[in-house]
């Protein structure tokens, strides 16, 4: 790289998605927008005045400028409203993402640009891809790289490589920040919502469904028992988000029923214990919703389930309105 910069006085400004150019130069991160720029921009960018929409979209998007001028584009183009398009973003992003158009001074679209980046990585590092595909599965932020150490059964196979060798899970990674579709610290990673939809959406179902489940039982392991001891706190606060990414990913695809109906009710219990009683109760309703279906009304294991929905519901200070909700 040293003998393509040109000498003499001036400065180069050279842009990449590759971190690591501490030896050549001082790197600059450019983030992602702040929330309230993104927001003012999709406003702008459309016409519209509907803040709700436009703070909602954002956060779906991930606040990424090049997905929230694709965003805006297609809205101006069709005369859909903000809230409109979330519907469609949620629901039909792949027929979406097939109509929109890449900005007039760039050649790609979202979808576009990381397909094309996926495919490099699946070349160079087939672990640091499959890391990937896993990771999509869970929250975006944080995700710890000690779930891959917790229960080795649930591992997929082609991942078992990067559990018992130190160098190549650190070449997996590498080549994930290499291409920026993760960040690293310390022993997490971070995804981007919209990298992690891109991944999502190239698999195959009986691979989304394989993916979906390992993460659910991966967490699954991970999430402790006694999820309503505070000693348990500072592991179920930081498994919270990936608990519920991955136990809703299972269950919108019937993947892994017995680990995220489990992993439900650990979400609930913990959040019981804080005195959170709402989210509490949404989680344990999931929990019952999938036992129930799973061993009919007459199970044990729904009697359980009951129980616990019972005990959030009695947080809200309405005992008879927990019979009448049950």
């Amino acid at each position: 790289m040293k003998d393509y910069l040109p000498g003499g006085a001036g400065h180069v400004l050279v842009t990449s998605r590759n971190p690591h150019w501490q030896s050549l130069a001082q790197p600059v991160s450019v983030p992602v927008w702040p929330r309230e720029e993104a927001v003012q921009f999709l406003l702008r960018r459309t016409g519209q005045t509907d803040a709700g929409a436009a703070q909602r979209l954002a956060e779906s998007l991930g606040d990424l400028p090049l997905s929230l001028e694709q965003a805006g584009a297609y809205i101006a183009e069709t005369g859909i409203s903000l809230a409109d398009y979330g519907e469609l973003f949620q629901n039909r992003r792949d027929d979406l993402w097939g109509e929109e158009k890449a900005p007039l001074d760039y050649q790609h679209t979202v979808a576009t640009t990381w397909s094309l980046t996926l495919d490099q990585v699946r070349q160079e590092a087939p672990e640091g891809a499959d890391l990937l595909n896993l990771s999509s599965f869970l929250g975006p932020e944080d995700i710890p790289l000690f779930l891959l150490e917790t229960e080795i059964d649930h591992i997929p196979e082609s991942l078992k490589s990067i559990v018992t060798d130190p160098l190549a899970r650190n070449r997996a990674v590498a080549a994930l920040v290499r291409y920026s579709l993760v960040k690293k610290s310390g022993e997490g990673l971070t995804v981007h919502r919209l990298v992690q939809a891109v991944v999502r959406d190239r698999l195959v179902e009986e691979e989304r469904e394989a993916w979906a489940a390992a993460a659910a039982k991966l967490v699954n392991s991970a999430f402790p028992f006694d999820s309503d001891d505070v000693c348990t706190w500072p592991v179920c606060a930081r498994l919270l988000p990936h608990a519920q990414a991955a136990a809703g990913q299972a269950q919108a695809l019937g993947a892994a029923p017995e680990a995220a109906a489990r992993l439900w009710n650990q979400i609930g219990l913990y959040l019981w214990s804080r005195a959170e009683f709402k989210p509490a109760q949404r989680a344990l309703e999931q929990a019952l919703a999938m036992v129930e279906q799973a061993y009919g009304p007459n199970h044990p294991e729904v009697a359980i389930r009951v129980n616990n929905l019972g005990l959030a519901l009695l947080g809200f200070g309405r005992p008879g309105g927990g019979e009448e909700e049950l």
